[in-house]
């Protein structure tokens, strides 16, 4: 309740200077906190007022983050076409960015996880399809992981736990 009143002040705030976008990203945490609190209906709004604003700031960034926090919401509460929809309009947008800063893997991820609980619900040979999307997107997010030069570096970092791991493996 007390990081939903800041937010409120803050965003009311961010609004009375002019600055939407700003008073956006509070929009997008509150959702978040609402999502926590399960206040589900309250984090729908809170989190398709945030998108509205970055559609019309042009802020595609945050509106593709956005449309993910939104998708994800969707999955946890089973609405698993609208889930699919949010998370391909996001995906669609970071295909449009910088790869470095907009993290595409976690797109994937989402789209995956939503095939996945898709499939569960299907009959064959829907659910096969389903499971052979689930398996493609991963790979795809895998592949966008592997090839970013953030990855490359983090790989980098850890490559003696890496080899010390592999070592104990074989």
């Amino acid at each position: 309740d007390a990081a939903e009143r800041a937010l409120r002040e803050a965003a009311r705030i961010h609004m009375d200077l002019g600055a939407v976008l700003s008073a956006a990203q509070c929009w997008g945490q509150l959702a978040n906190v609402n999502t926590n609190a399960g206040r589900h209906e309250a984090a729908d709004a809170w989190i398709r007022k945030a998108i509205d604003a970055f559609t019309a700031g042009g802020d595609h960034f945050s509106l593709a983050v956005s449309l993910n926090n939104l998708a994800i919401m969707l999955g946890r509460r089973r609405l698993l076409a609208e889930a699919h929809d949010t998370a391909e309009k996001a995906l669609a947008i970071k295909l449009t960015l910088d790869p470095v800063g907009c993290e595409i893997w976690t797109t994937y991820e989402i789209l995956a996880d939503i095939a996945t609980n898709q499939a569960k619900g299907a009959a064959e040979p829907e659910s096969s399809t389903l499971l052979a999307q689930a398996h493609e997107y991963l790979r795809r997010g895998f592949e966008s992981w592997r090839t970013a030069p953030t990855s490359m570096q983090k790989l980098r970092d850890h490559s003696s736990l890496i080899a010390l791991t592999v070592a104990a493996i074989g």
